[in-house]
C-alpha cells in the first residue's frame, strides 16, 4: 500500500503555521497529520507518488507529471520561542541602471527596506530544491516567512544548510537521477540501492537512508498486491510480525512499522525527534505537539502564535525580519502571520513564485523577492501546478490550482 501523505500539520506549519502540531509519519512517503490541523488549513490527505496526468497531481507549466511524494514527519516544534538562525541582515540589490543606487533586496509592500534573514533564504531554497517532493506541503515562500525549519527538532539541522549534501546529512534523503532509469527499462515501485530505499514512483525518484533508522533495506519477495516492493527493515524482537498486512503500528514511541511476513519495515521515529503514537486514529511518528486551550492567532513581541484549541505553536517573525501583523479566527489566517511592512494578508494570498529564466521570484511576507538559482548551486528555475482537488494542504484549501516554483 503507497504511504499516505497527511500534510495536515506540514500545513499547519503553514496555517498553525507550521509549528505546533504537525505530526507526520516518518518514512519514505508517508506522513500523517493531526487532522484538527487540516481543519485549520493544515495538511490533507492524499496518496503520494503515483504517476499521472490526472487531477490532484503536479504538472510543470501546463503540462501532466507526476505526482510527488512527502518528506520526513513535521508535526508540532518544542515549546519556546526559536532562536534567531543566521544572519540577519539583507544584501543589497544589484546596481540600478545608468548609476542609479542599488534596489533594496528585501522591501515591503509599501517600499519600506528591512532586513531579510539570508542565511534562512539559503536554507529554504535549498531544503525544497533538494528534496523537491515536498511541495505542496511546503514551499520557499511559507519556509522563509515563518522559518518553518525552525520549528522541528527534526529538520532545524538543514537551518544552516549551504549544498543539497548537508541536506541530505540532516533528513537522510536525496533525489537519485540515475537508478531508476528511464524509457521501457525505467523501473517501478520501491528498490533497494545498497542500503538506500529508492522510490521510483515519485515526482522525481529519490532515496532514502535505512541507515539512518538503524534499518536495513530489503526488497520483499514475492510482491504483495497493494504493499510496498521495498522497506527499511527495523531492528524489532522476533515475533513483532506474524502475518503481512498494511496496518501501522507502534512499538512503544520508537518505532513505526507495517509487516510484510515476519519483517517489520518503517521508521524509527525517535532518530527524528519525533514519537510513535494515534493521532485521532491515524499511527506514525509525529513530532511532539504544544498543547493550548483558546482558539485564535495572536501577535506579541513580533511572534505569531496560533492555536486551534488544542494544538499550538509560535512563529518568531522577528528571527526572518518581519513583524506580527495579523490577528483572528485561527480558520481564517492560513500562513498569513508574519508580514513584511506595509504588507497585509491580501498581499499573502494575491504574491504567487515565478521563474524567468534562472530568477525566481519568492513571497517573503507577502513581498516579492528575486534571487538568481545559479547563485544558490542550481541550475534552473521551475515553475509548478498542483490541482488541489480533494486536498486541504497549506495553501490548497479549494479545487483551484496552486502555482509554486522552486530551483531546480
Amino acid at each position: 500500500m503507497r504511504s499516505k501523505v497527511s500534510q495536515r500539520f506540514l500545513l499547519l506549519c503553514s496555517t498553525l503555521a507550521v509549528a505546533g502540531g504537525c505530526g507526520q509519519i516518518l518514512g519514505l512517503s508517508d506522513y500523517d497529520v493531526d487532522p484538527k490541523l487540516d481543519n485549520a488549513g493544515g495538511e490533507g490527505n492524499g496518496d503520494a507518488g503515483k504517476s499521472t496526468t490526472t487531477a490532484g497531481k503536479p504538472s510543470t507549466a501546463g503540462t501532466g507529471g507526476n505526482a510527488g511524494a512527502a518528506g520526513e514527519p513535521t508535526e508540532g516544534g518544542t515549546g519556546g520561542v526559536p532562536p534567531v538562525v543566521g544572519g540577519a541582515g539583507g544584501a543589497a540589490g544589484e546596481a540600478g541602471a545608468g548609476g542609479a543606487p542599488p534596489v533594496e533586496k528585501f522591501q515591503g509592500c509599501d517600499g519600506t527596506a528591512f532586513n531579510g534573514n539570508e542565511a534562512i533564504l539559503r536554507s529554504c531554497i535549498l531544503r525544497v530544491g533538494c528534496l523537491q517532493w515536498l511541495w505542496p506541503t511546503e514551499t520557499i515562500s511559507r519556509c522563509v516567512s515563518q522559518n518553518s525549519q525552525n520549528l522541528y527538532e527534526g529538520t532545524r539541522c538543514t537551518l544552516d544548510a549551504e549544498t543539497c549534501d548537508d541536506i541530505t546529512a540532516c533528513e537522510g534523503k536525496h533525489i537519485e537521477p540515475t537508478f531508476c532509469g528511464s524509457g521501457a527499462s525505467k523501473k517501478v515501485g520501491m528498490h533497494c540501492n545498497g542500503n538506500e530505499l529508492v522510490d521510483c514512483d515519485g515526482f522525481v525518484p529519490y532515496a532514502r537512508d535505512c541507515t539512518k533508522d538503524g534499518a536495513t533495506c530489503k526488497e520483499f519477495s514475492p510482491a504483495v498486491e497493494d504493499m510496498e516492493t521495498a522497506g527499511c527493515v527495523l531492528p524489532l524482537p522476533l515475533g513483532t510480525c506474524t502475518v503481512t498486512n498494511d496496518v501501522e503500528k507502534c512499538s512503544g514511541t520508537e518505532y513505526s512499522y507495517q509487516c510484510n511476513g515476519t519483517q517489520a519495515y518503517g521508521s524509527h521515529c525517535t532518530a527524528f525527534a519525533a514519537g510513535c503514537r494515534s493521532v485521532d486514529e491515524e499511527i506514525g511518528c509525529f513530532y511532539p505537539l504544544n498543547a493550548c486551550t483558546t482558539e485564535g492567532v495572536t501577535c506579541s513581541n513580533s511572534r505569531a502564535t496560533w492555536c486551534d484549541g488544542t494544538s499550538r505553536v509560535t512563529f518568531d517573525c522577528a528571527s526572518v525580519g518581519l513583524g506580527c501583523e495579523t490577528t483572528g479566527d485561527y480558520t481564517d489566517d492560513g500562513e498569513r502571520e508574519c508580514l513584511a511592512p506595509g504588507c497585509a494578508p491580501e498581499d499573502v494570498a494575491g504574491c504567487q513564485e515565478s521563474c524567468s529564466g534562472t530568477k525566481l521570484t519568492l513571497c517573503y511576507g507577502g513581498s516579492p523577492v528575486t534571487v538568481d538559482c545559479k547563485a544558490y548551486g542550481f541550475k534552473a528555475c521551475e515553475e509548478y501546478e498542483y490541482d488541489c482537488t480533494g486536498d486541504a494542504v497549506n495553501d490548497c484549501q479549494g479545487s483551484e490550482m496552486l502555482p509554486f516554483a522552486q530551483c531546480e
